[in-house]
């Protein structure tokens, strides 16, 4: 076993000791300005700064601001609609509800689905043609695989609603009503099927009556040789505009 000397020992024992004194000086520093509490003048000026920055007040405000994160509009839960798109999009909105025409909650929740989705497909329209001018190739690359997928998205969630749609309007119905509307569409289906056959034989007819017309030239009585000239010369029609005319041949007939 080894002996340690008397100054070694010493030197050993007192190691802990300066490693905590410094640690000590390290991080007293750090621990202070943790541990020391706001002045009264500090905590009023914090409060009069939080009351100058709460961010928008208004509702206008708040709705530029929720949409801080967003940037496209390809995948929004909401209908990503531009300030300069309100009066557009309200038109859009009427027009779908109008013709989809709900009745019910769930007819409601799935005409709004419709409608969401054809926005969509109509902002994925709007950046193919326009797309921002401040991209570069990849980028454009980028957001035409993303255009791709919503739109992809979008047509899913359009056909699958509007076909869902049409089976409760369907099973709604009064039997009478059922057939009241299949008449309807039948009798709309005549209709168009007899104009398309009037317009074809007025079309026809016109053509027909054309061709007659332009296949069949106007007769003109021939003019004797020794008759005088229509242009008025004077002379026999032989001696001035009919030099070459062939000879008119007439034959008499017995009293």
């Amino acid at each position: 076993m080894r002996t340690l000397w008397p100054a070694q020992k010493t030197i050993t024992a007192s190691l802990p000791i300066i490693f905590n004194y410094l640690a000590i000086r390290r991080w007293t520093p750090r621990l202070q300005s943790t541990l020391q509490m706001a002045t009264t003048a500090q905590i009023l000026a914090n409060r009069q700064n939080s009351e100058k920055s709460s961010g928008p007040v208004t509702a206008a405000g708040k709705a530029a601001v929720s949409r801080n994160a967003t940037r496209f509009g390809l995948f929004s839960v909401a209908n990503f609609v531009q300030p300069e798109e309100q009066a557009i999009f309200r038109e859009f909105e009427s027009g779908y509800l109008a013709e989809l025409a709900p009745a019910t909650s769930l007819e409601q929740t799935l005409a709004c689905e419709i409608i969401h989705a054809a926005w969509r497909l109509r902002r994925c329209a709007s950046l193919e043609i326009a797309p921002p001018e401040n991209l570069a190739d990849e980028e454009l690359d980028r957001l035409q695989i993303s255009i791709d997928r919503a739109r992809a998205a979008a047509q899913r969630t359009f056909h699958r609603s509007l076909k869902e749609l049409r089976r409760l309007q369907t099973e709604n119905l009064h039997p009478a009503e059922v057939m009241i509307k299949q008449a309807m569409a039948m009798d709309a289906l005549l209709k168009k099927d007899l104009d398309n056959r009037q317009r074809q034989l007025t079309e026809g007819s016109a053509h027909n009556f054309a061709k007659q017309t332009q296949s069949q030239p106007v007769k003109t009585a021939p003019i004797p040789r020794s008759a005088p000239c229509p242009c008025k010369s004077g002379e026999k029609y032989k001696r001035c505009c009919g030099k070459n005319a062939p000879p008119v041949l007439t034959t008499s007939r017995a009293a």
